[in-house]
């Protein structure tokens, strides 16, 4: 019988409903123990740079209990395709892989992965599921409240409010530092990665525009209302969108590496220095993830706001879709791990 592997797959089933989890390759040193007798399982996983490392989270050691196994962390945070792939050509891949595999590695590399009917049917992917765990909406406004109270502000709710609050963020030192290094405004630049290929669209919302799309972000820039297909590329409130964003920038209240910093770069400056905070105004899908467990407690979530005050279109809101709570990340064995143990 195949213990390990078993406990290994129960334990790591649970979790993939909280967390997008992935697993596949096989280890060289087979049948590797550690200093107690418990079977050694090398695990790589593709994480963000700035996440804490798997020996500071809990549910690693959860999972290590569960499978009664020592698991040897194998960590990557940049180039992780390039490493993945080089893995896959030479075969030499660990026993699990967190987050990363997906299904068109599996049309490239199927030979390398355990058909898994014998412990649950006749599957070699297991996808991974956040519905319930994952936030309703992955583009949530934030701003910092502790800097709103300061100032004797309160949260905008229309576009000549908010211009006025990024105005003041800019020029009234709200995070107390004495230097005058507050970003007004700051989001994901487009195409780097994370959520969002351009999170100021989110602000057509205010415009009675209902932009989500197919792609989960607008991206493309299709929608359909009213029974009719269009795109916000090419309807007028499209342009009373960038009009704005032009006057923002214009007066210096977006940050000028906005559409030129990566998911990395952007998270590094959102989440400040220390407990000094430097971004106003953003959008993310939690607070903590954006800010970090330090600063998160300085910003509150948003509705979204109107145009002008006096509006009274509809406003639209931009929900998690099936694509961001369900993921083809997935949880898949080697034919041959180093965790396969006789009884």
């Amino acid at each position: 019988m195949r213990l390990s592997i078993k406990k290994l797959l129960v334990a790591v089933a649970a979790c993939s409903m909280v967390l997008p989890l992935v697993a596949c390759g096989q280890s060289g040193d087979s049948g590797a123990k550690d200093a107690n007798g418990k079977p050694i399982v090398k695990i790589a996983v593709s994480k963000h740079s700035l996440t804490k490392k798997m020996s500071e989270m809990k549910w690693p050691k959860e999972l290590e209990a569960a499978c009664d196994c020592t698991i040897e962390w194998q960590e990557v945070s940049s180039d992780w395709d390039q490493k993945k792939q080089a893995m896959f050509t030479a075969g030499e891949i660990p026993d699990m892989i967190l987050k990363g595999v997906y299904l068109n590695d599996m049309a490239t590399y199927g030979s390398l992965f355990e058909d898994l009917t014998d412990d649950i049917g006749k599957i070699q992917v297991l996808p991974s599921d956040k519905k319930g765990y994952w936030p309703k909406t992955v583009s949530r406004r934030y701003i910092n409240k502790q800097w709103l109270d300061k100032l004797g502000l309160s949260v905008p709710t229309n576009w000549d409010e908010l211009y006025n609050v990024l105005k003041a963020f800019k020029t009234q030192d709200p995070n107390g530092n004495g230097q005058a290094d507050e970003i007004p405004m700051d989001f994901i630049s487009p195409g780097t990665g994370g959520f969002g290929d351009f999170q100021p669209v989110i602000l057509l919302g205010s415009l009675g525009l209902s932009y989500t799309t197919s792609d989960g972000y607008g991206g493309s820039g299709y929608y359909v209302q009213d029974g009719k297909v269009g795109t916000f590329l090419t309807d007028d409130r499209y342009k009373t969108l960038v009009e704005f964003l032009n006057k923002l920038w214009s007066d210096g209240l977006i940050n000028k590496e906005a559409f030129t910093h990566d998911y990395s770069q952007s998270q590094a400056t959102t989440r400040g220095d220390g407990d000094t905070a430097k971004v106003g105004f953003t959008w993310g899908y939690s607070a903590s993830d954006r800010f970090g467990v330090k600063l998160a407690d300085q910003y509150v979530s948003m509705g979204q706001i109107k145009h002008d005050a006096n509006q009274t279109e509809k406003l639209y809101y931009d929900y998690a879709n099936d694509r961001t709570v369900y993921s083809q990340s997935a949880l898949a064995i080697p034919r041959t791990p180093s965790i396969w143990i006789s009884a």
